[in-house]
């Protein structure tokens, strides 16, 4: 138990000079003391099932806030005071993005989803780049497996914070995961236009071409086939759950295939909106050794 566990919410508030449900002032001047303090009472809610949402998400901007002031701040003197507190904050973070309180009364849902989100924002502006691989094993050892049903917000959060730390690994494992066209589960479906959607968030100027090509080239080889059925003027139940499937993803896809090709132009200038047309424009872009694969990083 911490020093500060017998503490209440609102005499740790006070002992701060905060307000529970006040937004911190991010970047404002702080001591290792303070953020000590602050840390032992994000620990504190996230050990108790009767915490309040707004206190859990109340103490996470404290941490954050604390860690934005720290930084700027950190001196060689202070350097691995500091380091040593990140990391014990950014293990908070983990557990509060896994973080569950089933609803007794809908047993489908998890009354943490809110601290989830919140969590996995902070996680991805943290700039610890090493930090995706543990928001990847949260996604599947406990988000993906979750008996509730996670919310489509939460899944976009955590890819989003994946991409936002910007490791080409982390794209290459989204790209083997979830391009694919299975339109069943509904889960499956979801994690997939989360995925695809975070994507083009990932920093163009940390890939390389060939990694370009190749996210481009499975988007190409997979979808057209996948749009061509879809626009079918077909009653079938085969068409109609590709056309389902497609009208779900169909946006994620082309804003991907877009980002990672560099947003070619048909002769009208206008950008290429189609997965066929990139596919006939991929027929003289194929070399990745070439133009437009090359001279980005």
């Amino acid at each position: 138990m911490t020093p500060y566990a017998r503490l209440t919410p609102i005499l740790v508030a006070a002992l701060l000079g905060l307000s529970l449900l006040t937004p911190p002032v991010l970047g404002a001047e702080l001591d290792l003391e303070e953020a000590d303090l602050r840390l032992a009472h994000l620990k504190d809610q996230l050990s108790s099932s009767k915490s309040l949402n707004d206190d859990l998400l109340d103490a996470l901007d404290q941490v954050e806030a604390s860690a934005l002031g720290l930084q700027r701040d950190v001196t060689p003197e202070t350097e691995k005071a500091f380091a040593k507190w990140r990391t014990a904050a950014e293990k908070a973070y983990l557990k509060a993005f896994v973080l569950v309180k089933p609803d007794r009364r809908a047993k489908d849902r998890n009354l943490r989803d809110e601290v989830n989100l919140r969590a996995a924002q902070i996680i991805g502006r943290t700039g610890n780049v090493a930090l995706w691989k543990d928001v990847k094993r949260g996604l599947e050892t406990r988000h993906f497996k979750a008996k509730h049903r996670v919310p489509q917000e939460l899944l976009e959060g955590a890819f989003d914070a994946i991409a936002a730390l910007g490791d080409p690994k982390a794209l290459a494992w989204m790209a083997d995961e979830f391009i694919h066209t299975n339109s069943s589960p509904q889960k499956a479906v979801d994690r997939l236009v989360a995925a695809q959607r975070a994507m083009v968030k990932f920093p163009l100027e940390r890939l390389s071409g060939a990694q370009r090509h190749a996210v481009f080239k499975k988007l190409v080889t997979l979808y057209p086939a996948t749009e061509t059925v879809a626009r079918q003027n077909s009653n079938t139940a085969a068409a109609q759950s590709t056309r389902r499937f497609w009208d779900r993803i169909r946006t994620g896809v082309i804003r991907a295939a877009q980002h990672f090709s560099g947003m070619p132009r048909n002769e009208d200038g206008e950008a290429l909106a189609t997965m066929q047309e990139f596919s006939e424009w991929f027929r003289d872009h194929k070399d990745a050794r070439r133009a437009p694969w090359t001279g980005w990083a």
